[in-house]
């Protein structure tokens, strides 16, 4: 009998031990895992997930290109393409998507020719380097077609000559990719058109407009 009781404060004990846990960790908020920048690696491309590790205060005295370079060689990429690179003329692009930023697409040329390109984005004062990527082709531009091959197209095309020219992108049915923007020709009255490169037949085509890609594809 006397064991029996013994039994049975025991397994009481543990009982009350057991509801206590349940209580303290039912006051214990969710808490979420912080993962690191994720890095997403596609053919040739490695983009980077913004923070403000990649971020430095954007001053008139700030070089993008030596930025951009201490990023890559403090990730590790890209070593082969930087060895001996010397940093080309970097390009602006506008940014069509209110919820993306304008960006600098930044070359680094080796023997004349570019070896790897930065994508740095301008987030107000700030700006964040967001990829890289090497060419696959020898190339001396960091974006096709160029303004002056954009220009001859359109002029070609019976359009005239007399419009503003500016390199812009969004994710669209034209460019789904922001290694890609495409050349945004306006007049003073507010009528634009587009000229881009078309990667898969290699030719440089005239767009009406930019539109918004609806089917994943």
């Amino acid at each position: 009998m006397k064991g029996r009781v013994i039994a049975g404060a025991i397994v009481l004990v543990f009982l009350l031990v057991i509801g206590a846990a349940c209580i303290c960790l039912s006051g214990v908020p969710a808490q979420t895992s912080l993962s690191a920048p994720e890095q997403k690696t596609g053919a040739h491309t490695i983009a980077l997930m913004p923070d403000e590790e990649d971020d430095i205060p954007l001053t008139d005295d700030t070089e993008l290109a030596a930025f951009a370079r201490g990023e890559m060689n403090r990730l590790g990429i890209f070593q082969n393409e930087l060895a001996g690179a010397v940093p080309g003329d970097p390009v602006f692009v506008h940014s069509l998507d209110e919820t993306r930023h304008d960006y600098y697409l930044i070359p680094f040329e080796t023997d004349g020719f570019i070896s790897v390109i930065a994508q740095v984005s301008i987030k107000g004062d700030v700006a964040d380097f967001s990829s890289a990527y090497p060419r696959s082709f020898t190339t001396q531009d960091v974006v096709r077609p160029t303004r002056e091959e954009a220009q001859e197209v359109l002029l070609e095309n019976g359009y005239d000559g007399n419009r503003s020219a500016r390199l812009v992108w969004k994710f669209c049915e034209q460019t789904r990719s922001s290694t890609c923007p495409v050349w945004e020709f306006a007049r003073d009255t507010g009528d634009t058109i587009y000229v881009g490169y078309d990667p898969f037949t290699e030719e440089i085509r005239i767009y009406d407009a930019l539109t918004e890609k609806t089917v994943m594809g």
